[in-house]
């Protein structure tokens, strides 16, 4: 009988060992097998979390170049919302500025001023009138306005670098737009702080400052904003255009077939 049961209880052990010899194999390979997913579902709700808290210049990009009075605008734009739209990015918002020199009231007071479209600019600024709608027509800040001695309605003279002049008609004043507000990205806005003495940017559409800066042979820098989406963090941002993730502007080339980021 001693016999008989040792046999017993080592044929029941062998049989509890075998049992968890296969638990513990289908636990690991459960956790083989799930292991990558939830590392996966972890590392997007990080980046994602990251994004929607990183500040504006973090988790967009900026695309930079200058152009001359003859640099095709037009072309270069198409070819960036051509090779931007195969990339995992945003919204893009095109904007260019230059510096004139307006003159009001007063032709021989002229103020040195940078002059600038951005789309839907003045739906980010507590304006006050009818928004520039194409050539010879501009938004000015209201200190600016008071300054030139003009109100809405009358007209300034633009004067280019080489004296060639412009007359455009004021048909809104605006107050300078929050910091706070990320359609002007951030620390880079090309407003300037409350406390500095440099003048406010006066504002046009896309079609009246491109016509404006080429009769008055005004250089300009344009600049694209690419906003973010959620999956863009997968890849950092348009890594095919070597997108920087760090928020600085990213160059490309000036000519205008290929504008290609550096």
């Amino acid at each position: 009988m001693a016999t008989l049961r040792f046999l017993l209880k080592r044929f029941f052990a062998q049989r509890l060992l075998g049992l968890a010899i296969v638990v513990t194999l289908g636990f690991t390979i459960g956790v083989l097998v799930a292991g990558p997913i939830y590392a996966d579902a972890a590392r997007e709700a990080i980046l994602s979390s990251a994004v929607s808290t990183a500040p504006v210049t973090v988790k967009n990009v900026r695309f930079l170049t200058y152009g001359n009075p003859s640099y095709d605008y037009e072309t270069a734009n198409a070819t960036l919302e051509e090779e931007v739209s195969r990339l995992p990015a945003g919204e893009i918002v095109p904007q260019g500025r230059g510096t004139v020199r307006l003159a009001g009231a007063d032709p021989n007071a002229p103020l040195s001023l940078t002059v600038m479209f951005r789309d839907a600019a003045t739906d980010h600024v507590p304006y006050r009138g009818e928004p520039p709608q194409g050539p010879g027509e501009i938004a000015l800040p209201g200190e600016i306005a008071r300054l030139l001695g003009v109100d809405v309605g009358e007209a300034v003279t633009a004067i280019g670098p080489t004296g060639d002049q412009a007359e455009l008609t004021l048909v809104g004043r605006f107050d300078p737009p929050s910091r706070d507000d990320p359609f002007w990205f951030g620390d880079q806005t090309p407003f300037p702080p409350p406390d500095s003495t440099e003048l406010s940017p006066g504002l046009g559409d896309r079609i009246g400052y491109l016509e404006m800066a080429s009769a008055l042979g005004v250089t300009s820098e344009y600049v694209w904003t690419s906003t973010s989406t959620s999956s863009a963090t997968r890849s950092s941002g348009p890594s095919g255009s070597r997108r920087r993730s760090n928020g600085s502007p990213t160059s490309f080339s000036r000519r205008p077939s290929s504008p290609s980021s550096r």
